[in-house]
């Protein structure tokens, strides 16, 4: 992790290098495995039923609703258990879940 935070951190202009972490953190923010990756070693004899996929669901919003990404989009959703989400007004539960029900995915 820290050495592709290293590598990540080494491409950027140094005047931009303050609005990083370290090599670990950068590492780790940066790290993407397919899904089917993920979803392959979890269902393997050591793991199968001791893992869920959580997801966070501003990541997931970000995924935009376009035709290269709307099957991607669907099945990340769907391959979660649960969604992690933050609001600074708890109210604003209700109306996200609602519009997650309107996109017919997981809520």
């Amino acid at each position: 992790m820290a050495d592709l935070g290293h590598k990540i951190k080494a491409s950027v202009p140094p005047q931009e290098l303050n609005h990083y972490g370290t090599d670990l953190e950068e590492g780790f923010n940066n790290l993407n495995l397919p899904l089917e990756t993920i979803t392959k070693v979890l269902e393997s004899s050591y793991l199968q039923g001791k893992a869920l996929i959580g997801l966070g669901k501003t990541e997931w919003a970000a995924i935009k609703w376009n035709e290269q990404a709307i099957a991607s989009k669907r099945n990340t959703i769907s391959t979660a258990k649960f969604l992690f989400t933050a609001f600074e007004d708890p109210s604003d539960w209700r109306a996200q879940v609602d519009k997650l029900k309107d996109q017919n995915v997981n809520n």
